[in-house]
């Protein structure tokens, strides 16, 4: 018996098999393209942060004068002060005659209602007899404030003094003379009026009380208030 002859199944056509092309890799971004990016963006940083800082800087500033040159409403005589850090009063009288003065002499003792109150100032008493001081019931006539600064390089070492402190520790604590230069500006507005010339500030005896810092044991004497009122006298009365 004969069968019919088998052959393999017939096979699909063959192709050589592709693959995607091969390139070389991409060549490395030169350093210097990195280089001048971080140097564009940091003269970029700088052209936005400089006129901000500059900005900052400024406002900073304006609001330190602001703190210091503000216009007030005093409730007191003793919130005069402000006119000598460059401040005024509004509702401080006009500035004409007669004129009704307020003085203020530095006071930088460490004293702790000082510090509280924020001001180093201290309100210098006049002549009560003196038609030019203050009536404190009626500090809103005030319209000349006299601002005593200590004279630089005048400070005279003159003695010094043994206190007590509060612990019952004595201490020495140098007290200088000093001259003060007296500077008359209007409460209303804080404009510089004239300068009186200055004083004398005699340490002629050790206070009975006084505020001192212990790591600077050092003390000014006050000026004299017959010199200061003599000023004042003179300039009142033209």
């Amino acid at each position: 018996m004969s069968y019919p002859q088998q052959w393999p199944p017939p096979q699909p056509p063959q192709y050589p098999q592709q693959w995607p092309p091969s390139y070389p890799p991409p060549a490395a971004a030169p350093r210097k393209t990195n280089v001048a990016l971080i140097i564009v963006l940091a003269l970029a940083a700088m052209v936005v942060l400089v006129p901000v800082a500059l900005v900052g800087f400024y406002v900073i500033r304006d609001i330190a004068l602001d703190a210091r040159g503000e216009s007030k409403k005093a409730a007191s005589p003793a919130d005069f002060h402000v006119v000598c850090d460059g401040g005024s009063i509004s509702n401080a009288a006009t500035y004409h005659k007669p004129y009704k003065i307020a003085a203020f002499a530095p006071d930088d003792e460490p004293n702790p209602m000082r510090e509280l109150a924020n001001s180093h100032w201290s309100e210098v008493m006049l002549d009560s007899r003196a038609d030019y001081r203050v009536n404190p019931d009626d500090f809103r006539a005030t319209n000349v404030v006299a601002c005593l600064t200590r004279k630089p390089g005048t400070e005279t070492k003159s003695r010094t003094c043994n206190m007590r402190t509060d612990t019952g520790e004595h201490v020495d604590v140098d007290y200088y003379a000093v001259h003060y230069d007296i500077e008359l500006r209007e409460a209303r507005t804080g404009k510089h009026i004239e300068q009186l010339g200055a004083v004398d500030g005699p340490a002629t005896s050790c206070p009975i009380l006084v505020w001192v810092n212990k790591r600077d044991r050092k003390m000014y004497a006050e000026s004299d208030p017959a010199a200061v009122n003599a000023k004042l006298t003179e300039f009142a009365h033209r």
